[in-house]
């Protein structure tokens, strides 16, 4: 039997300057609203009764997290958000808050389709970069995965060299990616390896073995991170 859609709210904690950042990145959004609280919520109508909160926090994460990578991508100092409180509102508007113990971490691995973000409800005709960055995410499953992982995981040699795998599958390849000219010449190879290398980033490194690898890094963290974020930019414009 098809389960009728509840509207559901899960506020979203963090710094009042990554709230804000982040609420202005999508104006125009129908599923970001400020309710009475004064407190910035993500508004989505999802198919889960009560019994299911558990599921419909789970795809708000991973939606969160998409919004957070688009943050992260755009401005380059955001903290990302978490989810706080959840609760559901019932079609005679009664209210039905939920304490679910894994809500404060605002990670997950579930997956689910970004489209859910405009509910239905259509935009304005100028649409704000953010919400052009996550339609672009709704038509290239690639970057759509790439977001997730950037939004989601720590910027490190390790889940950074993870971002730009999505971003050689969606671009047809590492030549592909490098003949885009989106970040600088060598700046690819580079990366790669240095992340590669135990004998230049020892407990950080993707591998062990010593038979191989530059003996110092050739990029700096700082550099990784920066081009990751560049290609992500050039990618979602």
């Amino acid at each position: 039997m098809d389960v009728k859609p509840l509207a559901w709210y899960f506020r979203l904690d963090g710094d009042d300057f990554d709230i804000r950042a982040l609420s202005d990145l999508f104006k125009g959004s129908s599923n970001l609203r400020t309710l009475a609280d004064g407190r910035l919520h993500l508004v989505l109508e999802l198919p889960f009764t009560s019994s299911g909160a558990a599921g419909a926090l789970g795809i708000a994460k991973e939606l969160l997290s998409k919004l957070n990578g688009i943050a992260q991508t755009i401005y380059g100092n955001h903290d990302n958000l978490g989810i706080g409180s959840v609760f559901s509102e019932a079609e005679d508007g009664r209210l039905t808050h939920y304490i679910l113990p894994d809500a404060l971490t605002g990670r997950s691995r579930v997956f689910a389709t970004a489209t859910v973000i405009s509910g239905g409800v259509p935009l304005p005709p100028h649409k704000s970069i953010g919400v052009e960055f996550l339609d672009a995410a709704c038509r290239d499953e690639h970057f759509e995965r790439a977001l997730y992982l950037y939004g989601s995981l720590p910027q490190d040699w390790r889940c950074l060299y993870m971002v730009l795998e999505a971003a050689e599958d969606g671009t047809g390849g590492e030549g592909a990616l490098i003949t885009k000219k989106w970040v600088a010449d060598g700046a690819i190879k580079d990366f790669k390896a240095t992340a590669n290398s135990f004998k230049a980033l020892r407990l950080q490194a993707r591998h062990g073995s010593v038979m191989e690898g530059v003996p110092r890094p050739k990029q700096t963290l700082d550099d990784a991170r920066k081009m990751i974020r560049a290609i992500l930019a050039c990618w979602g414009i």
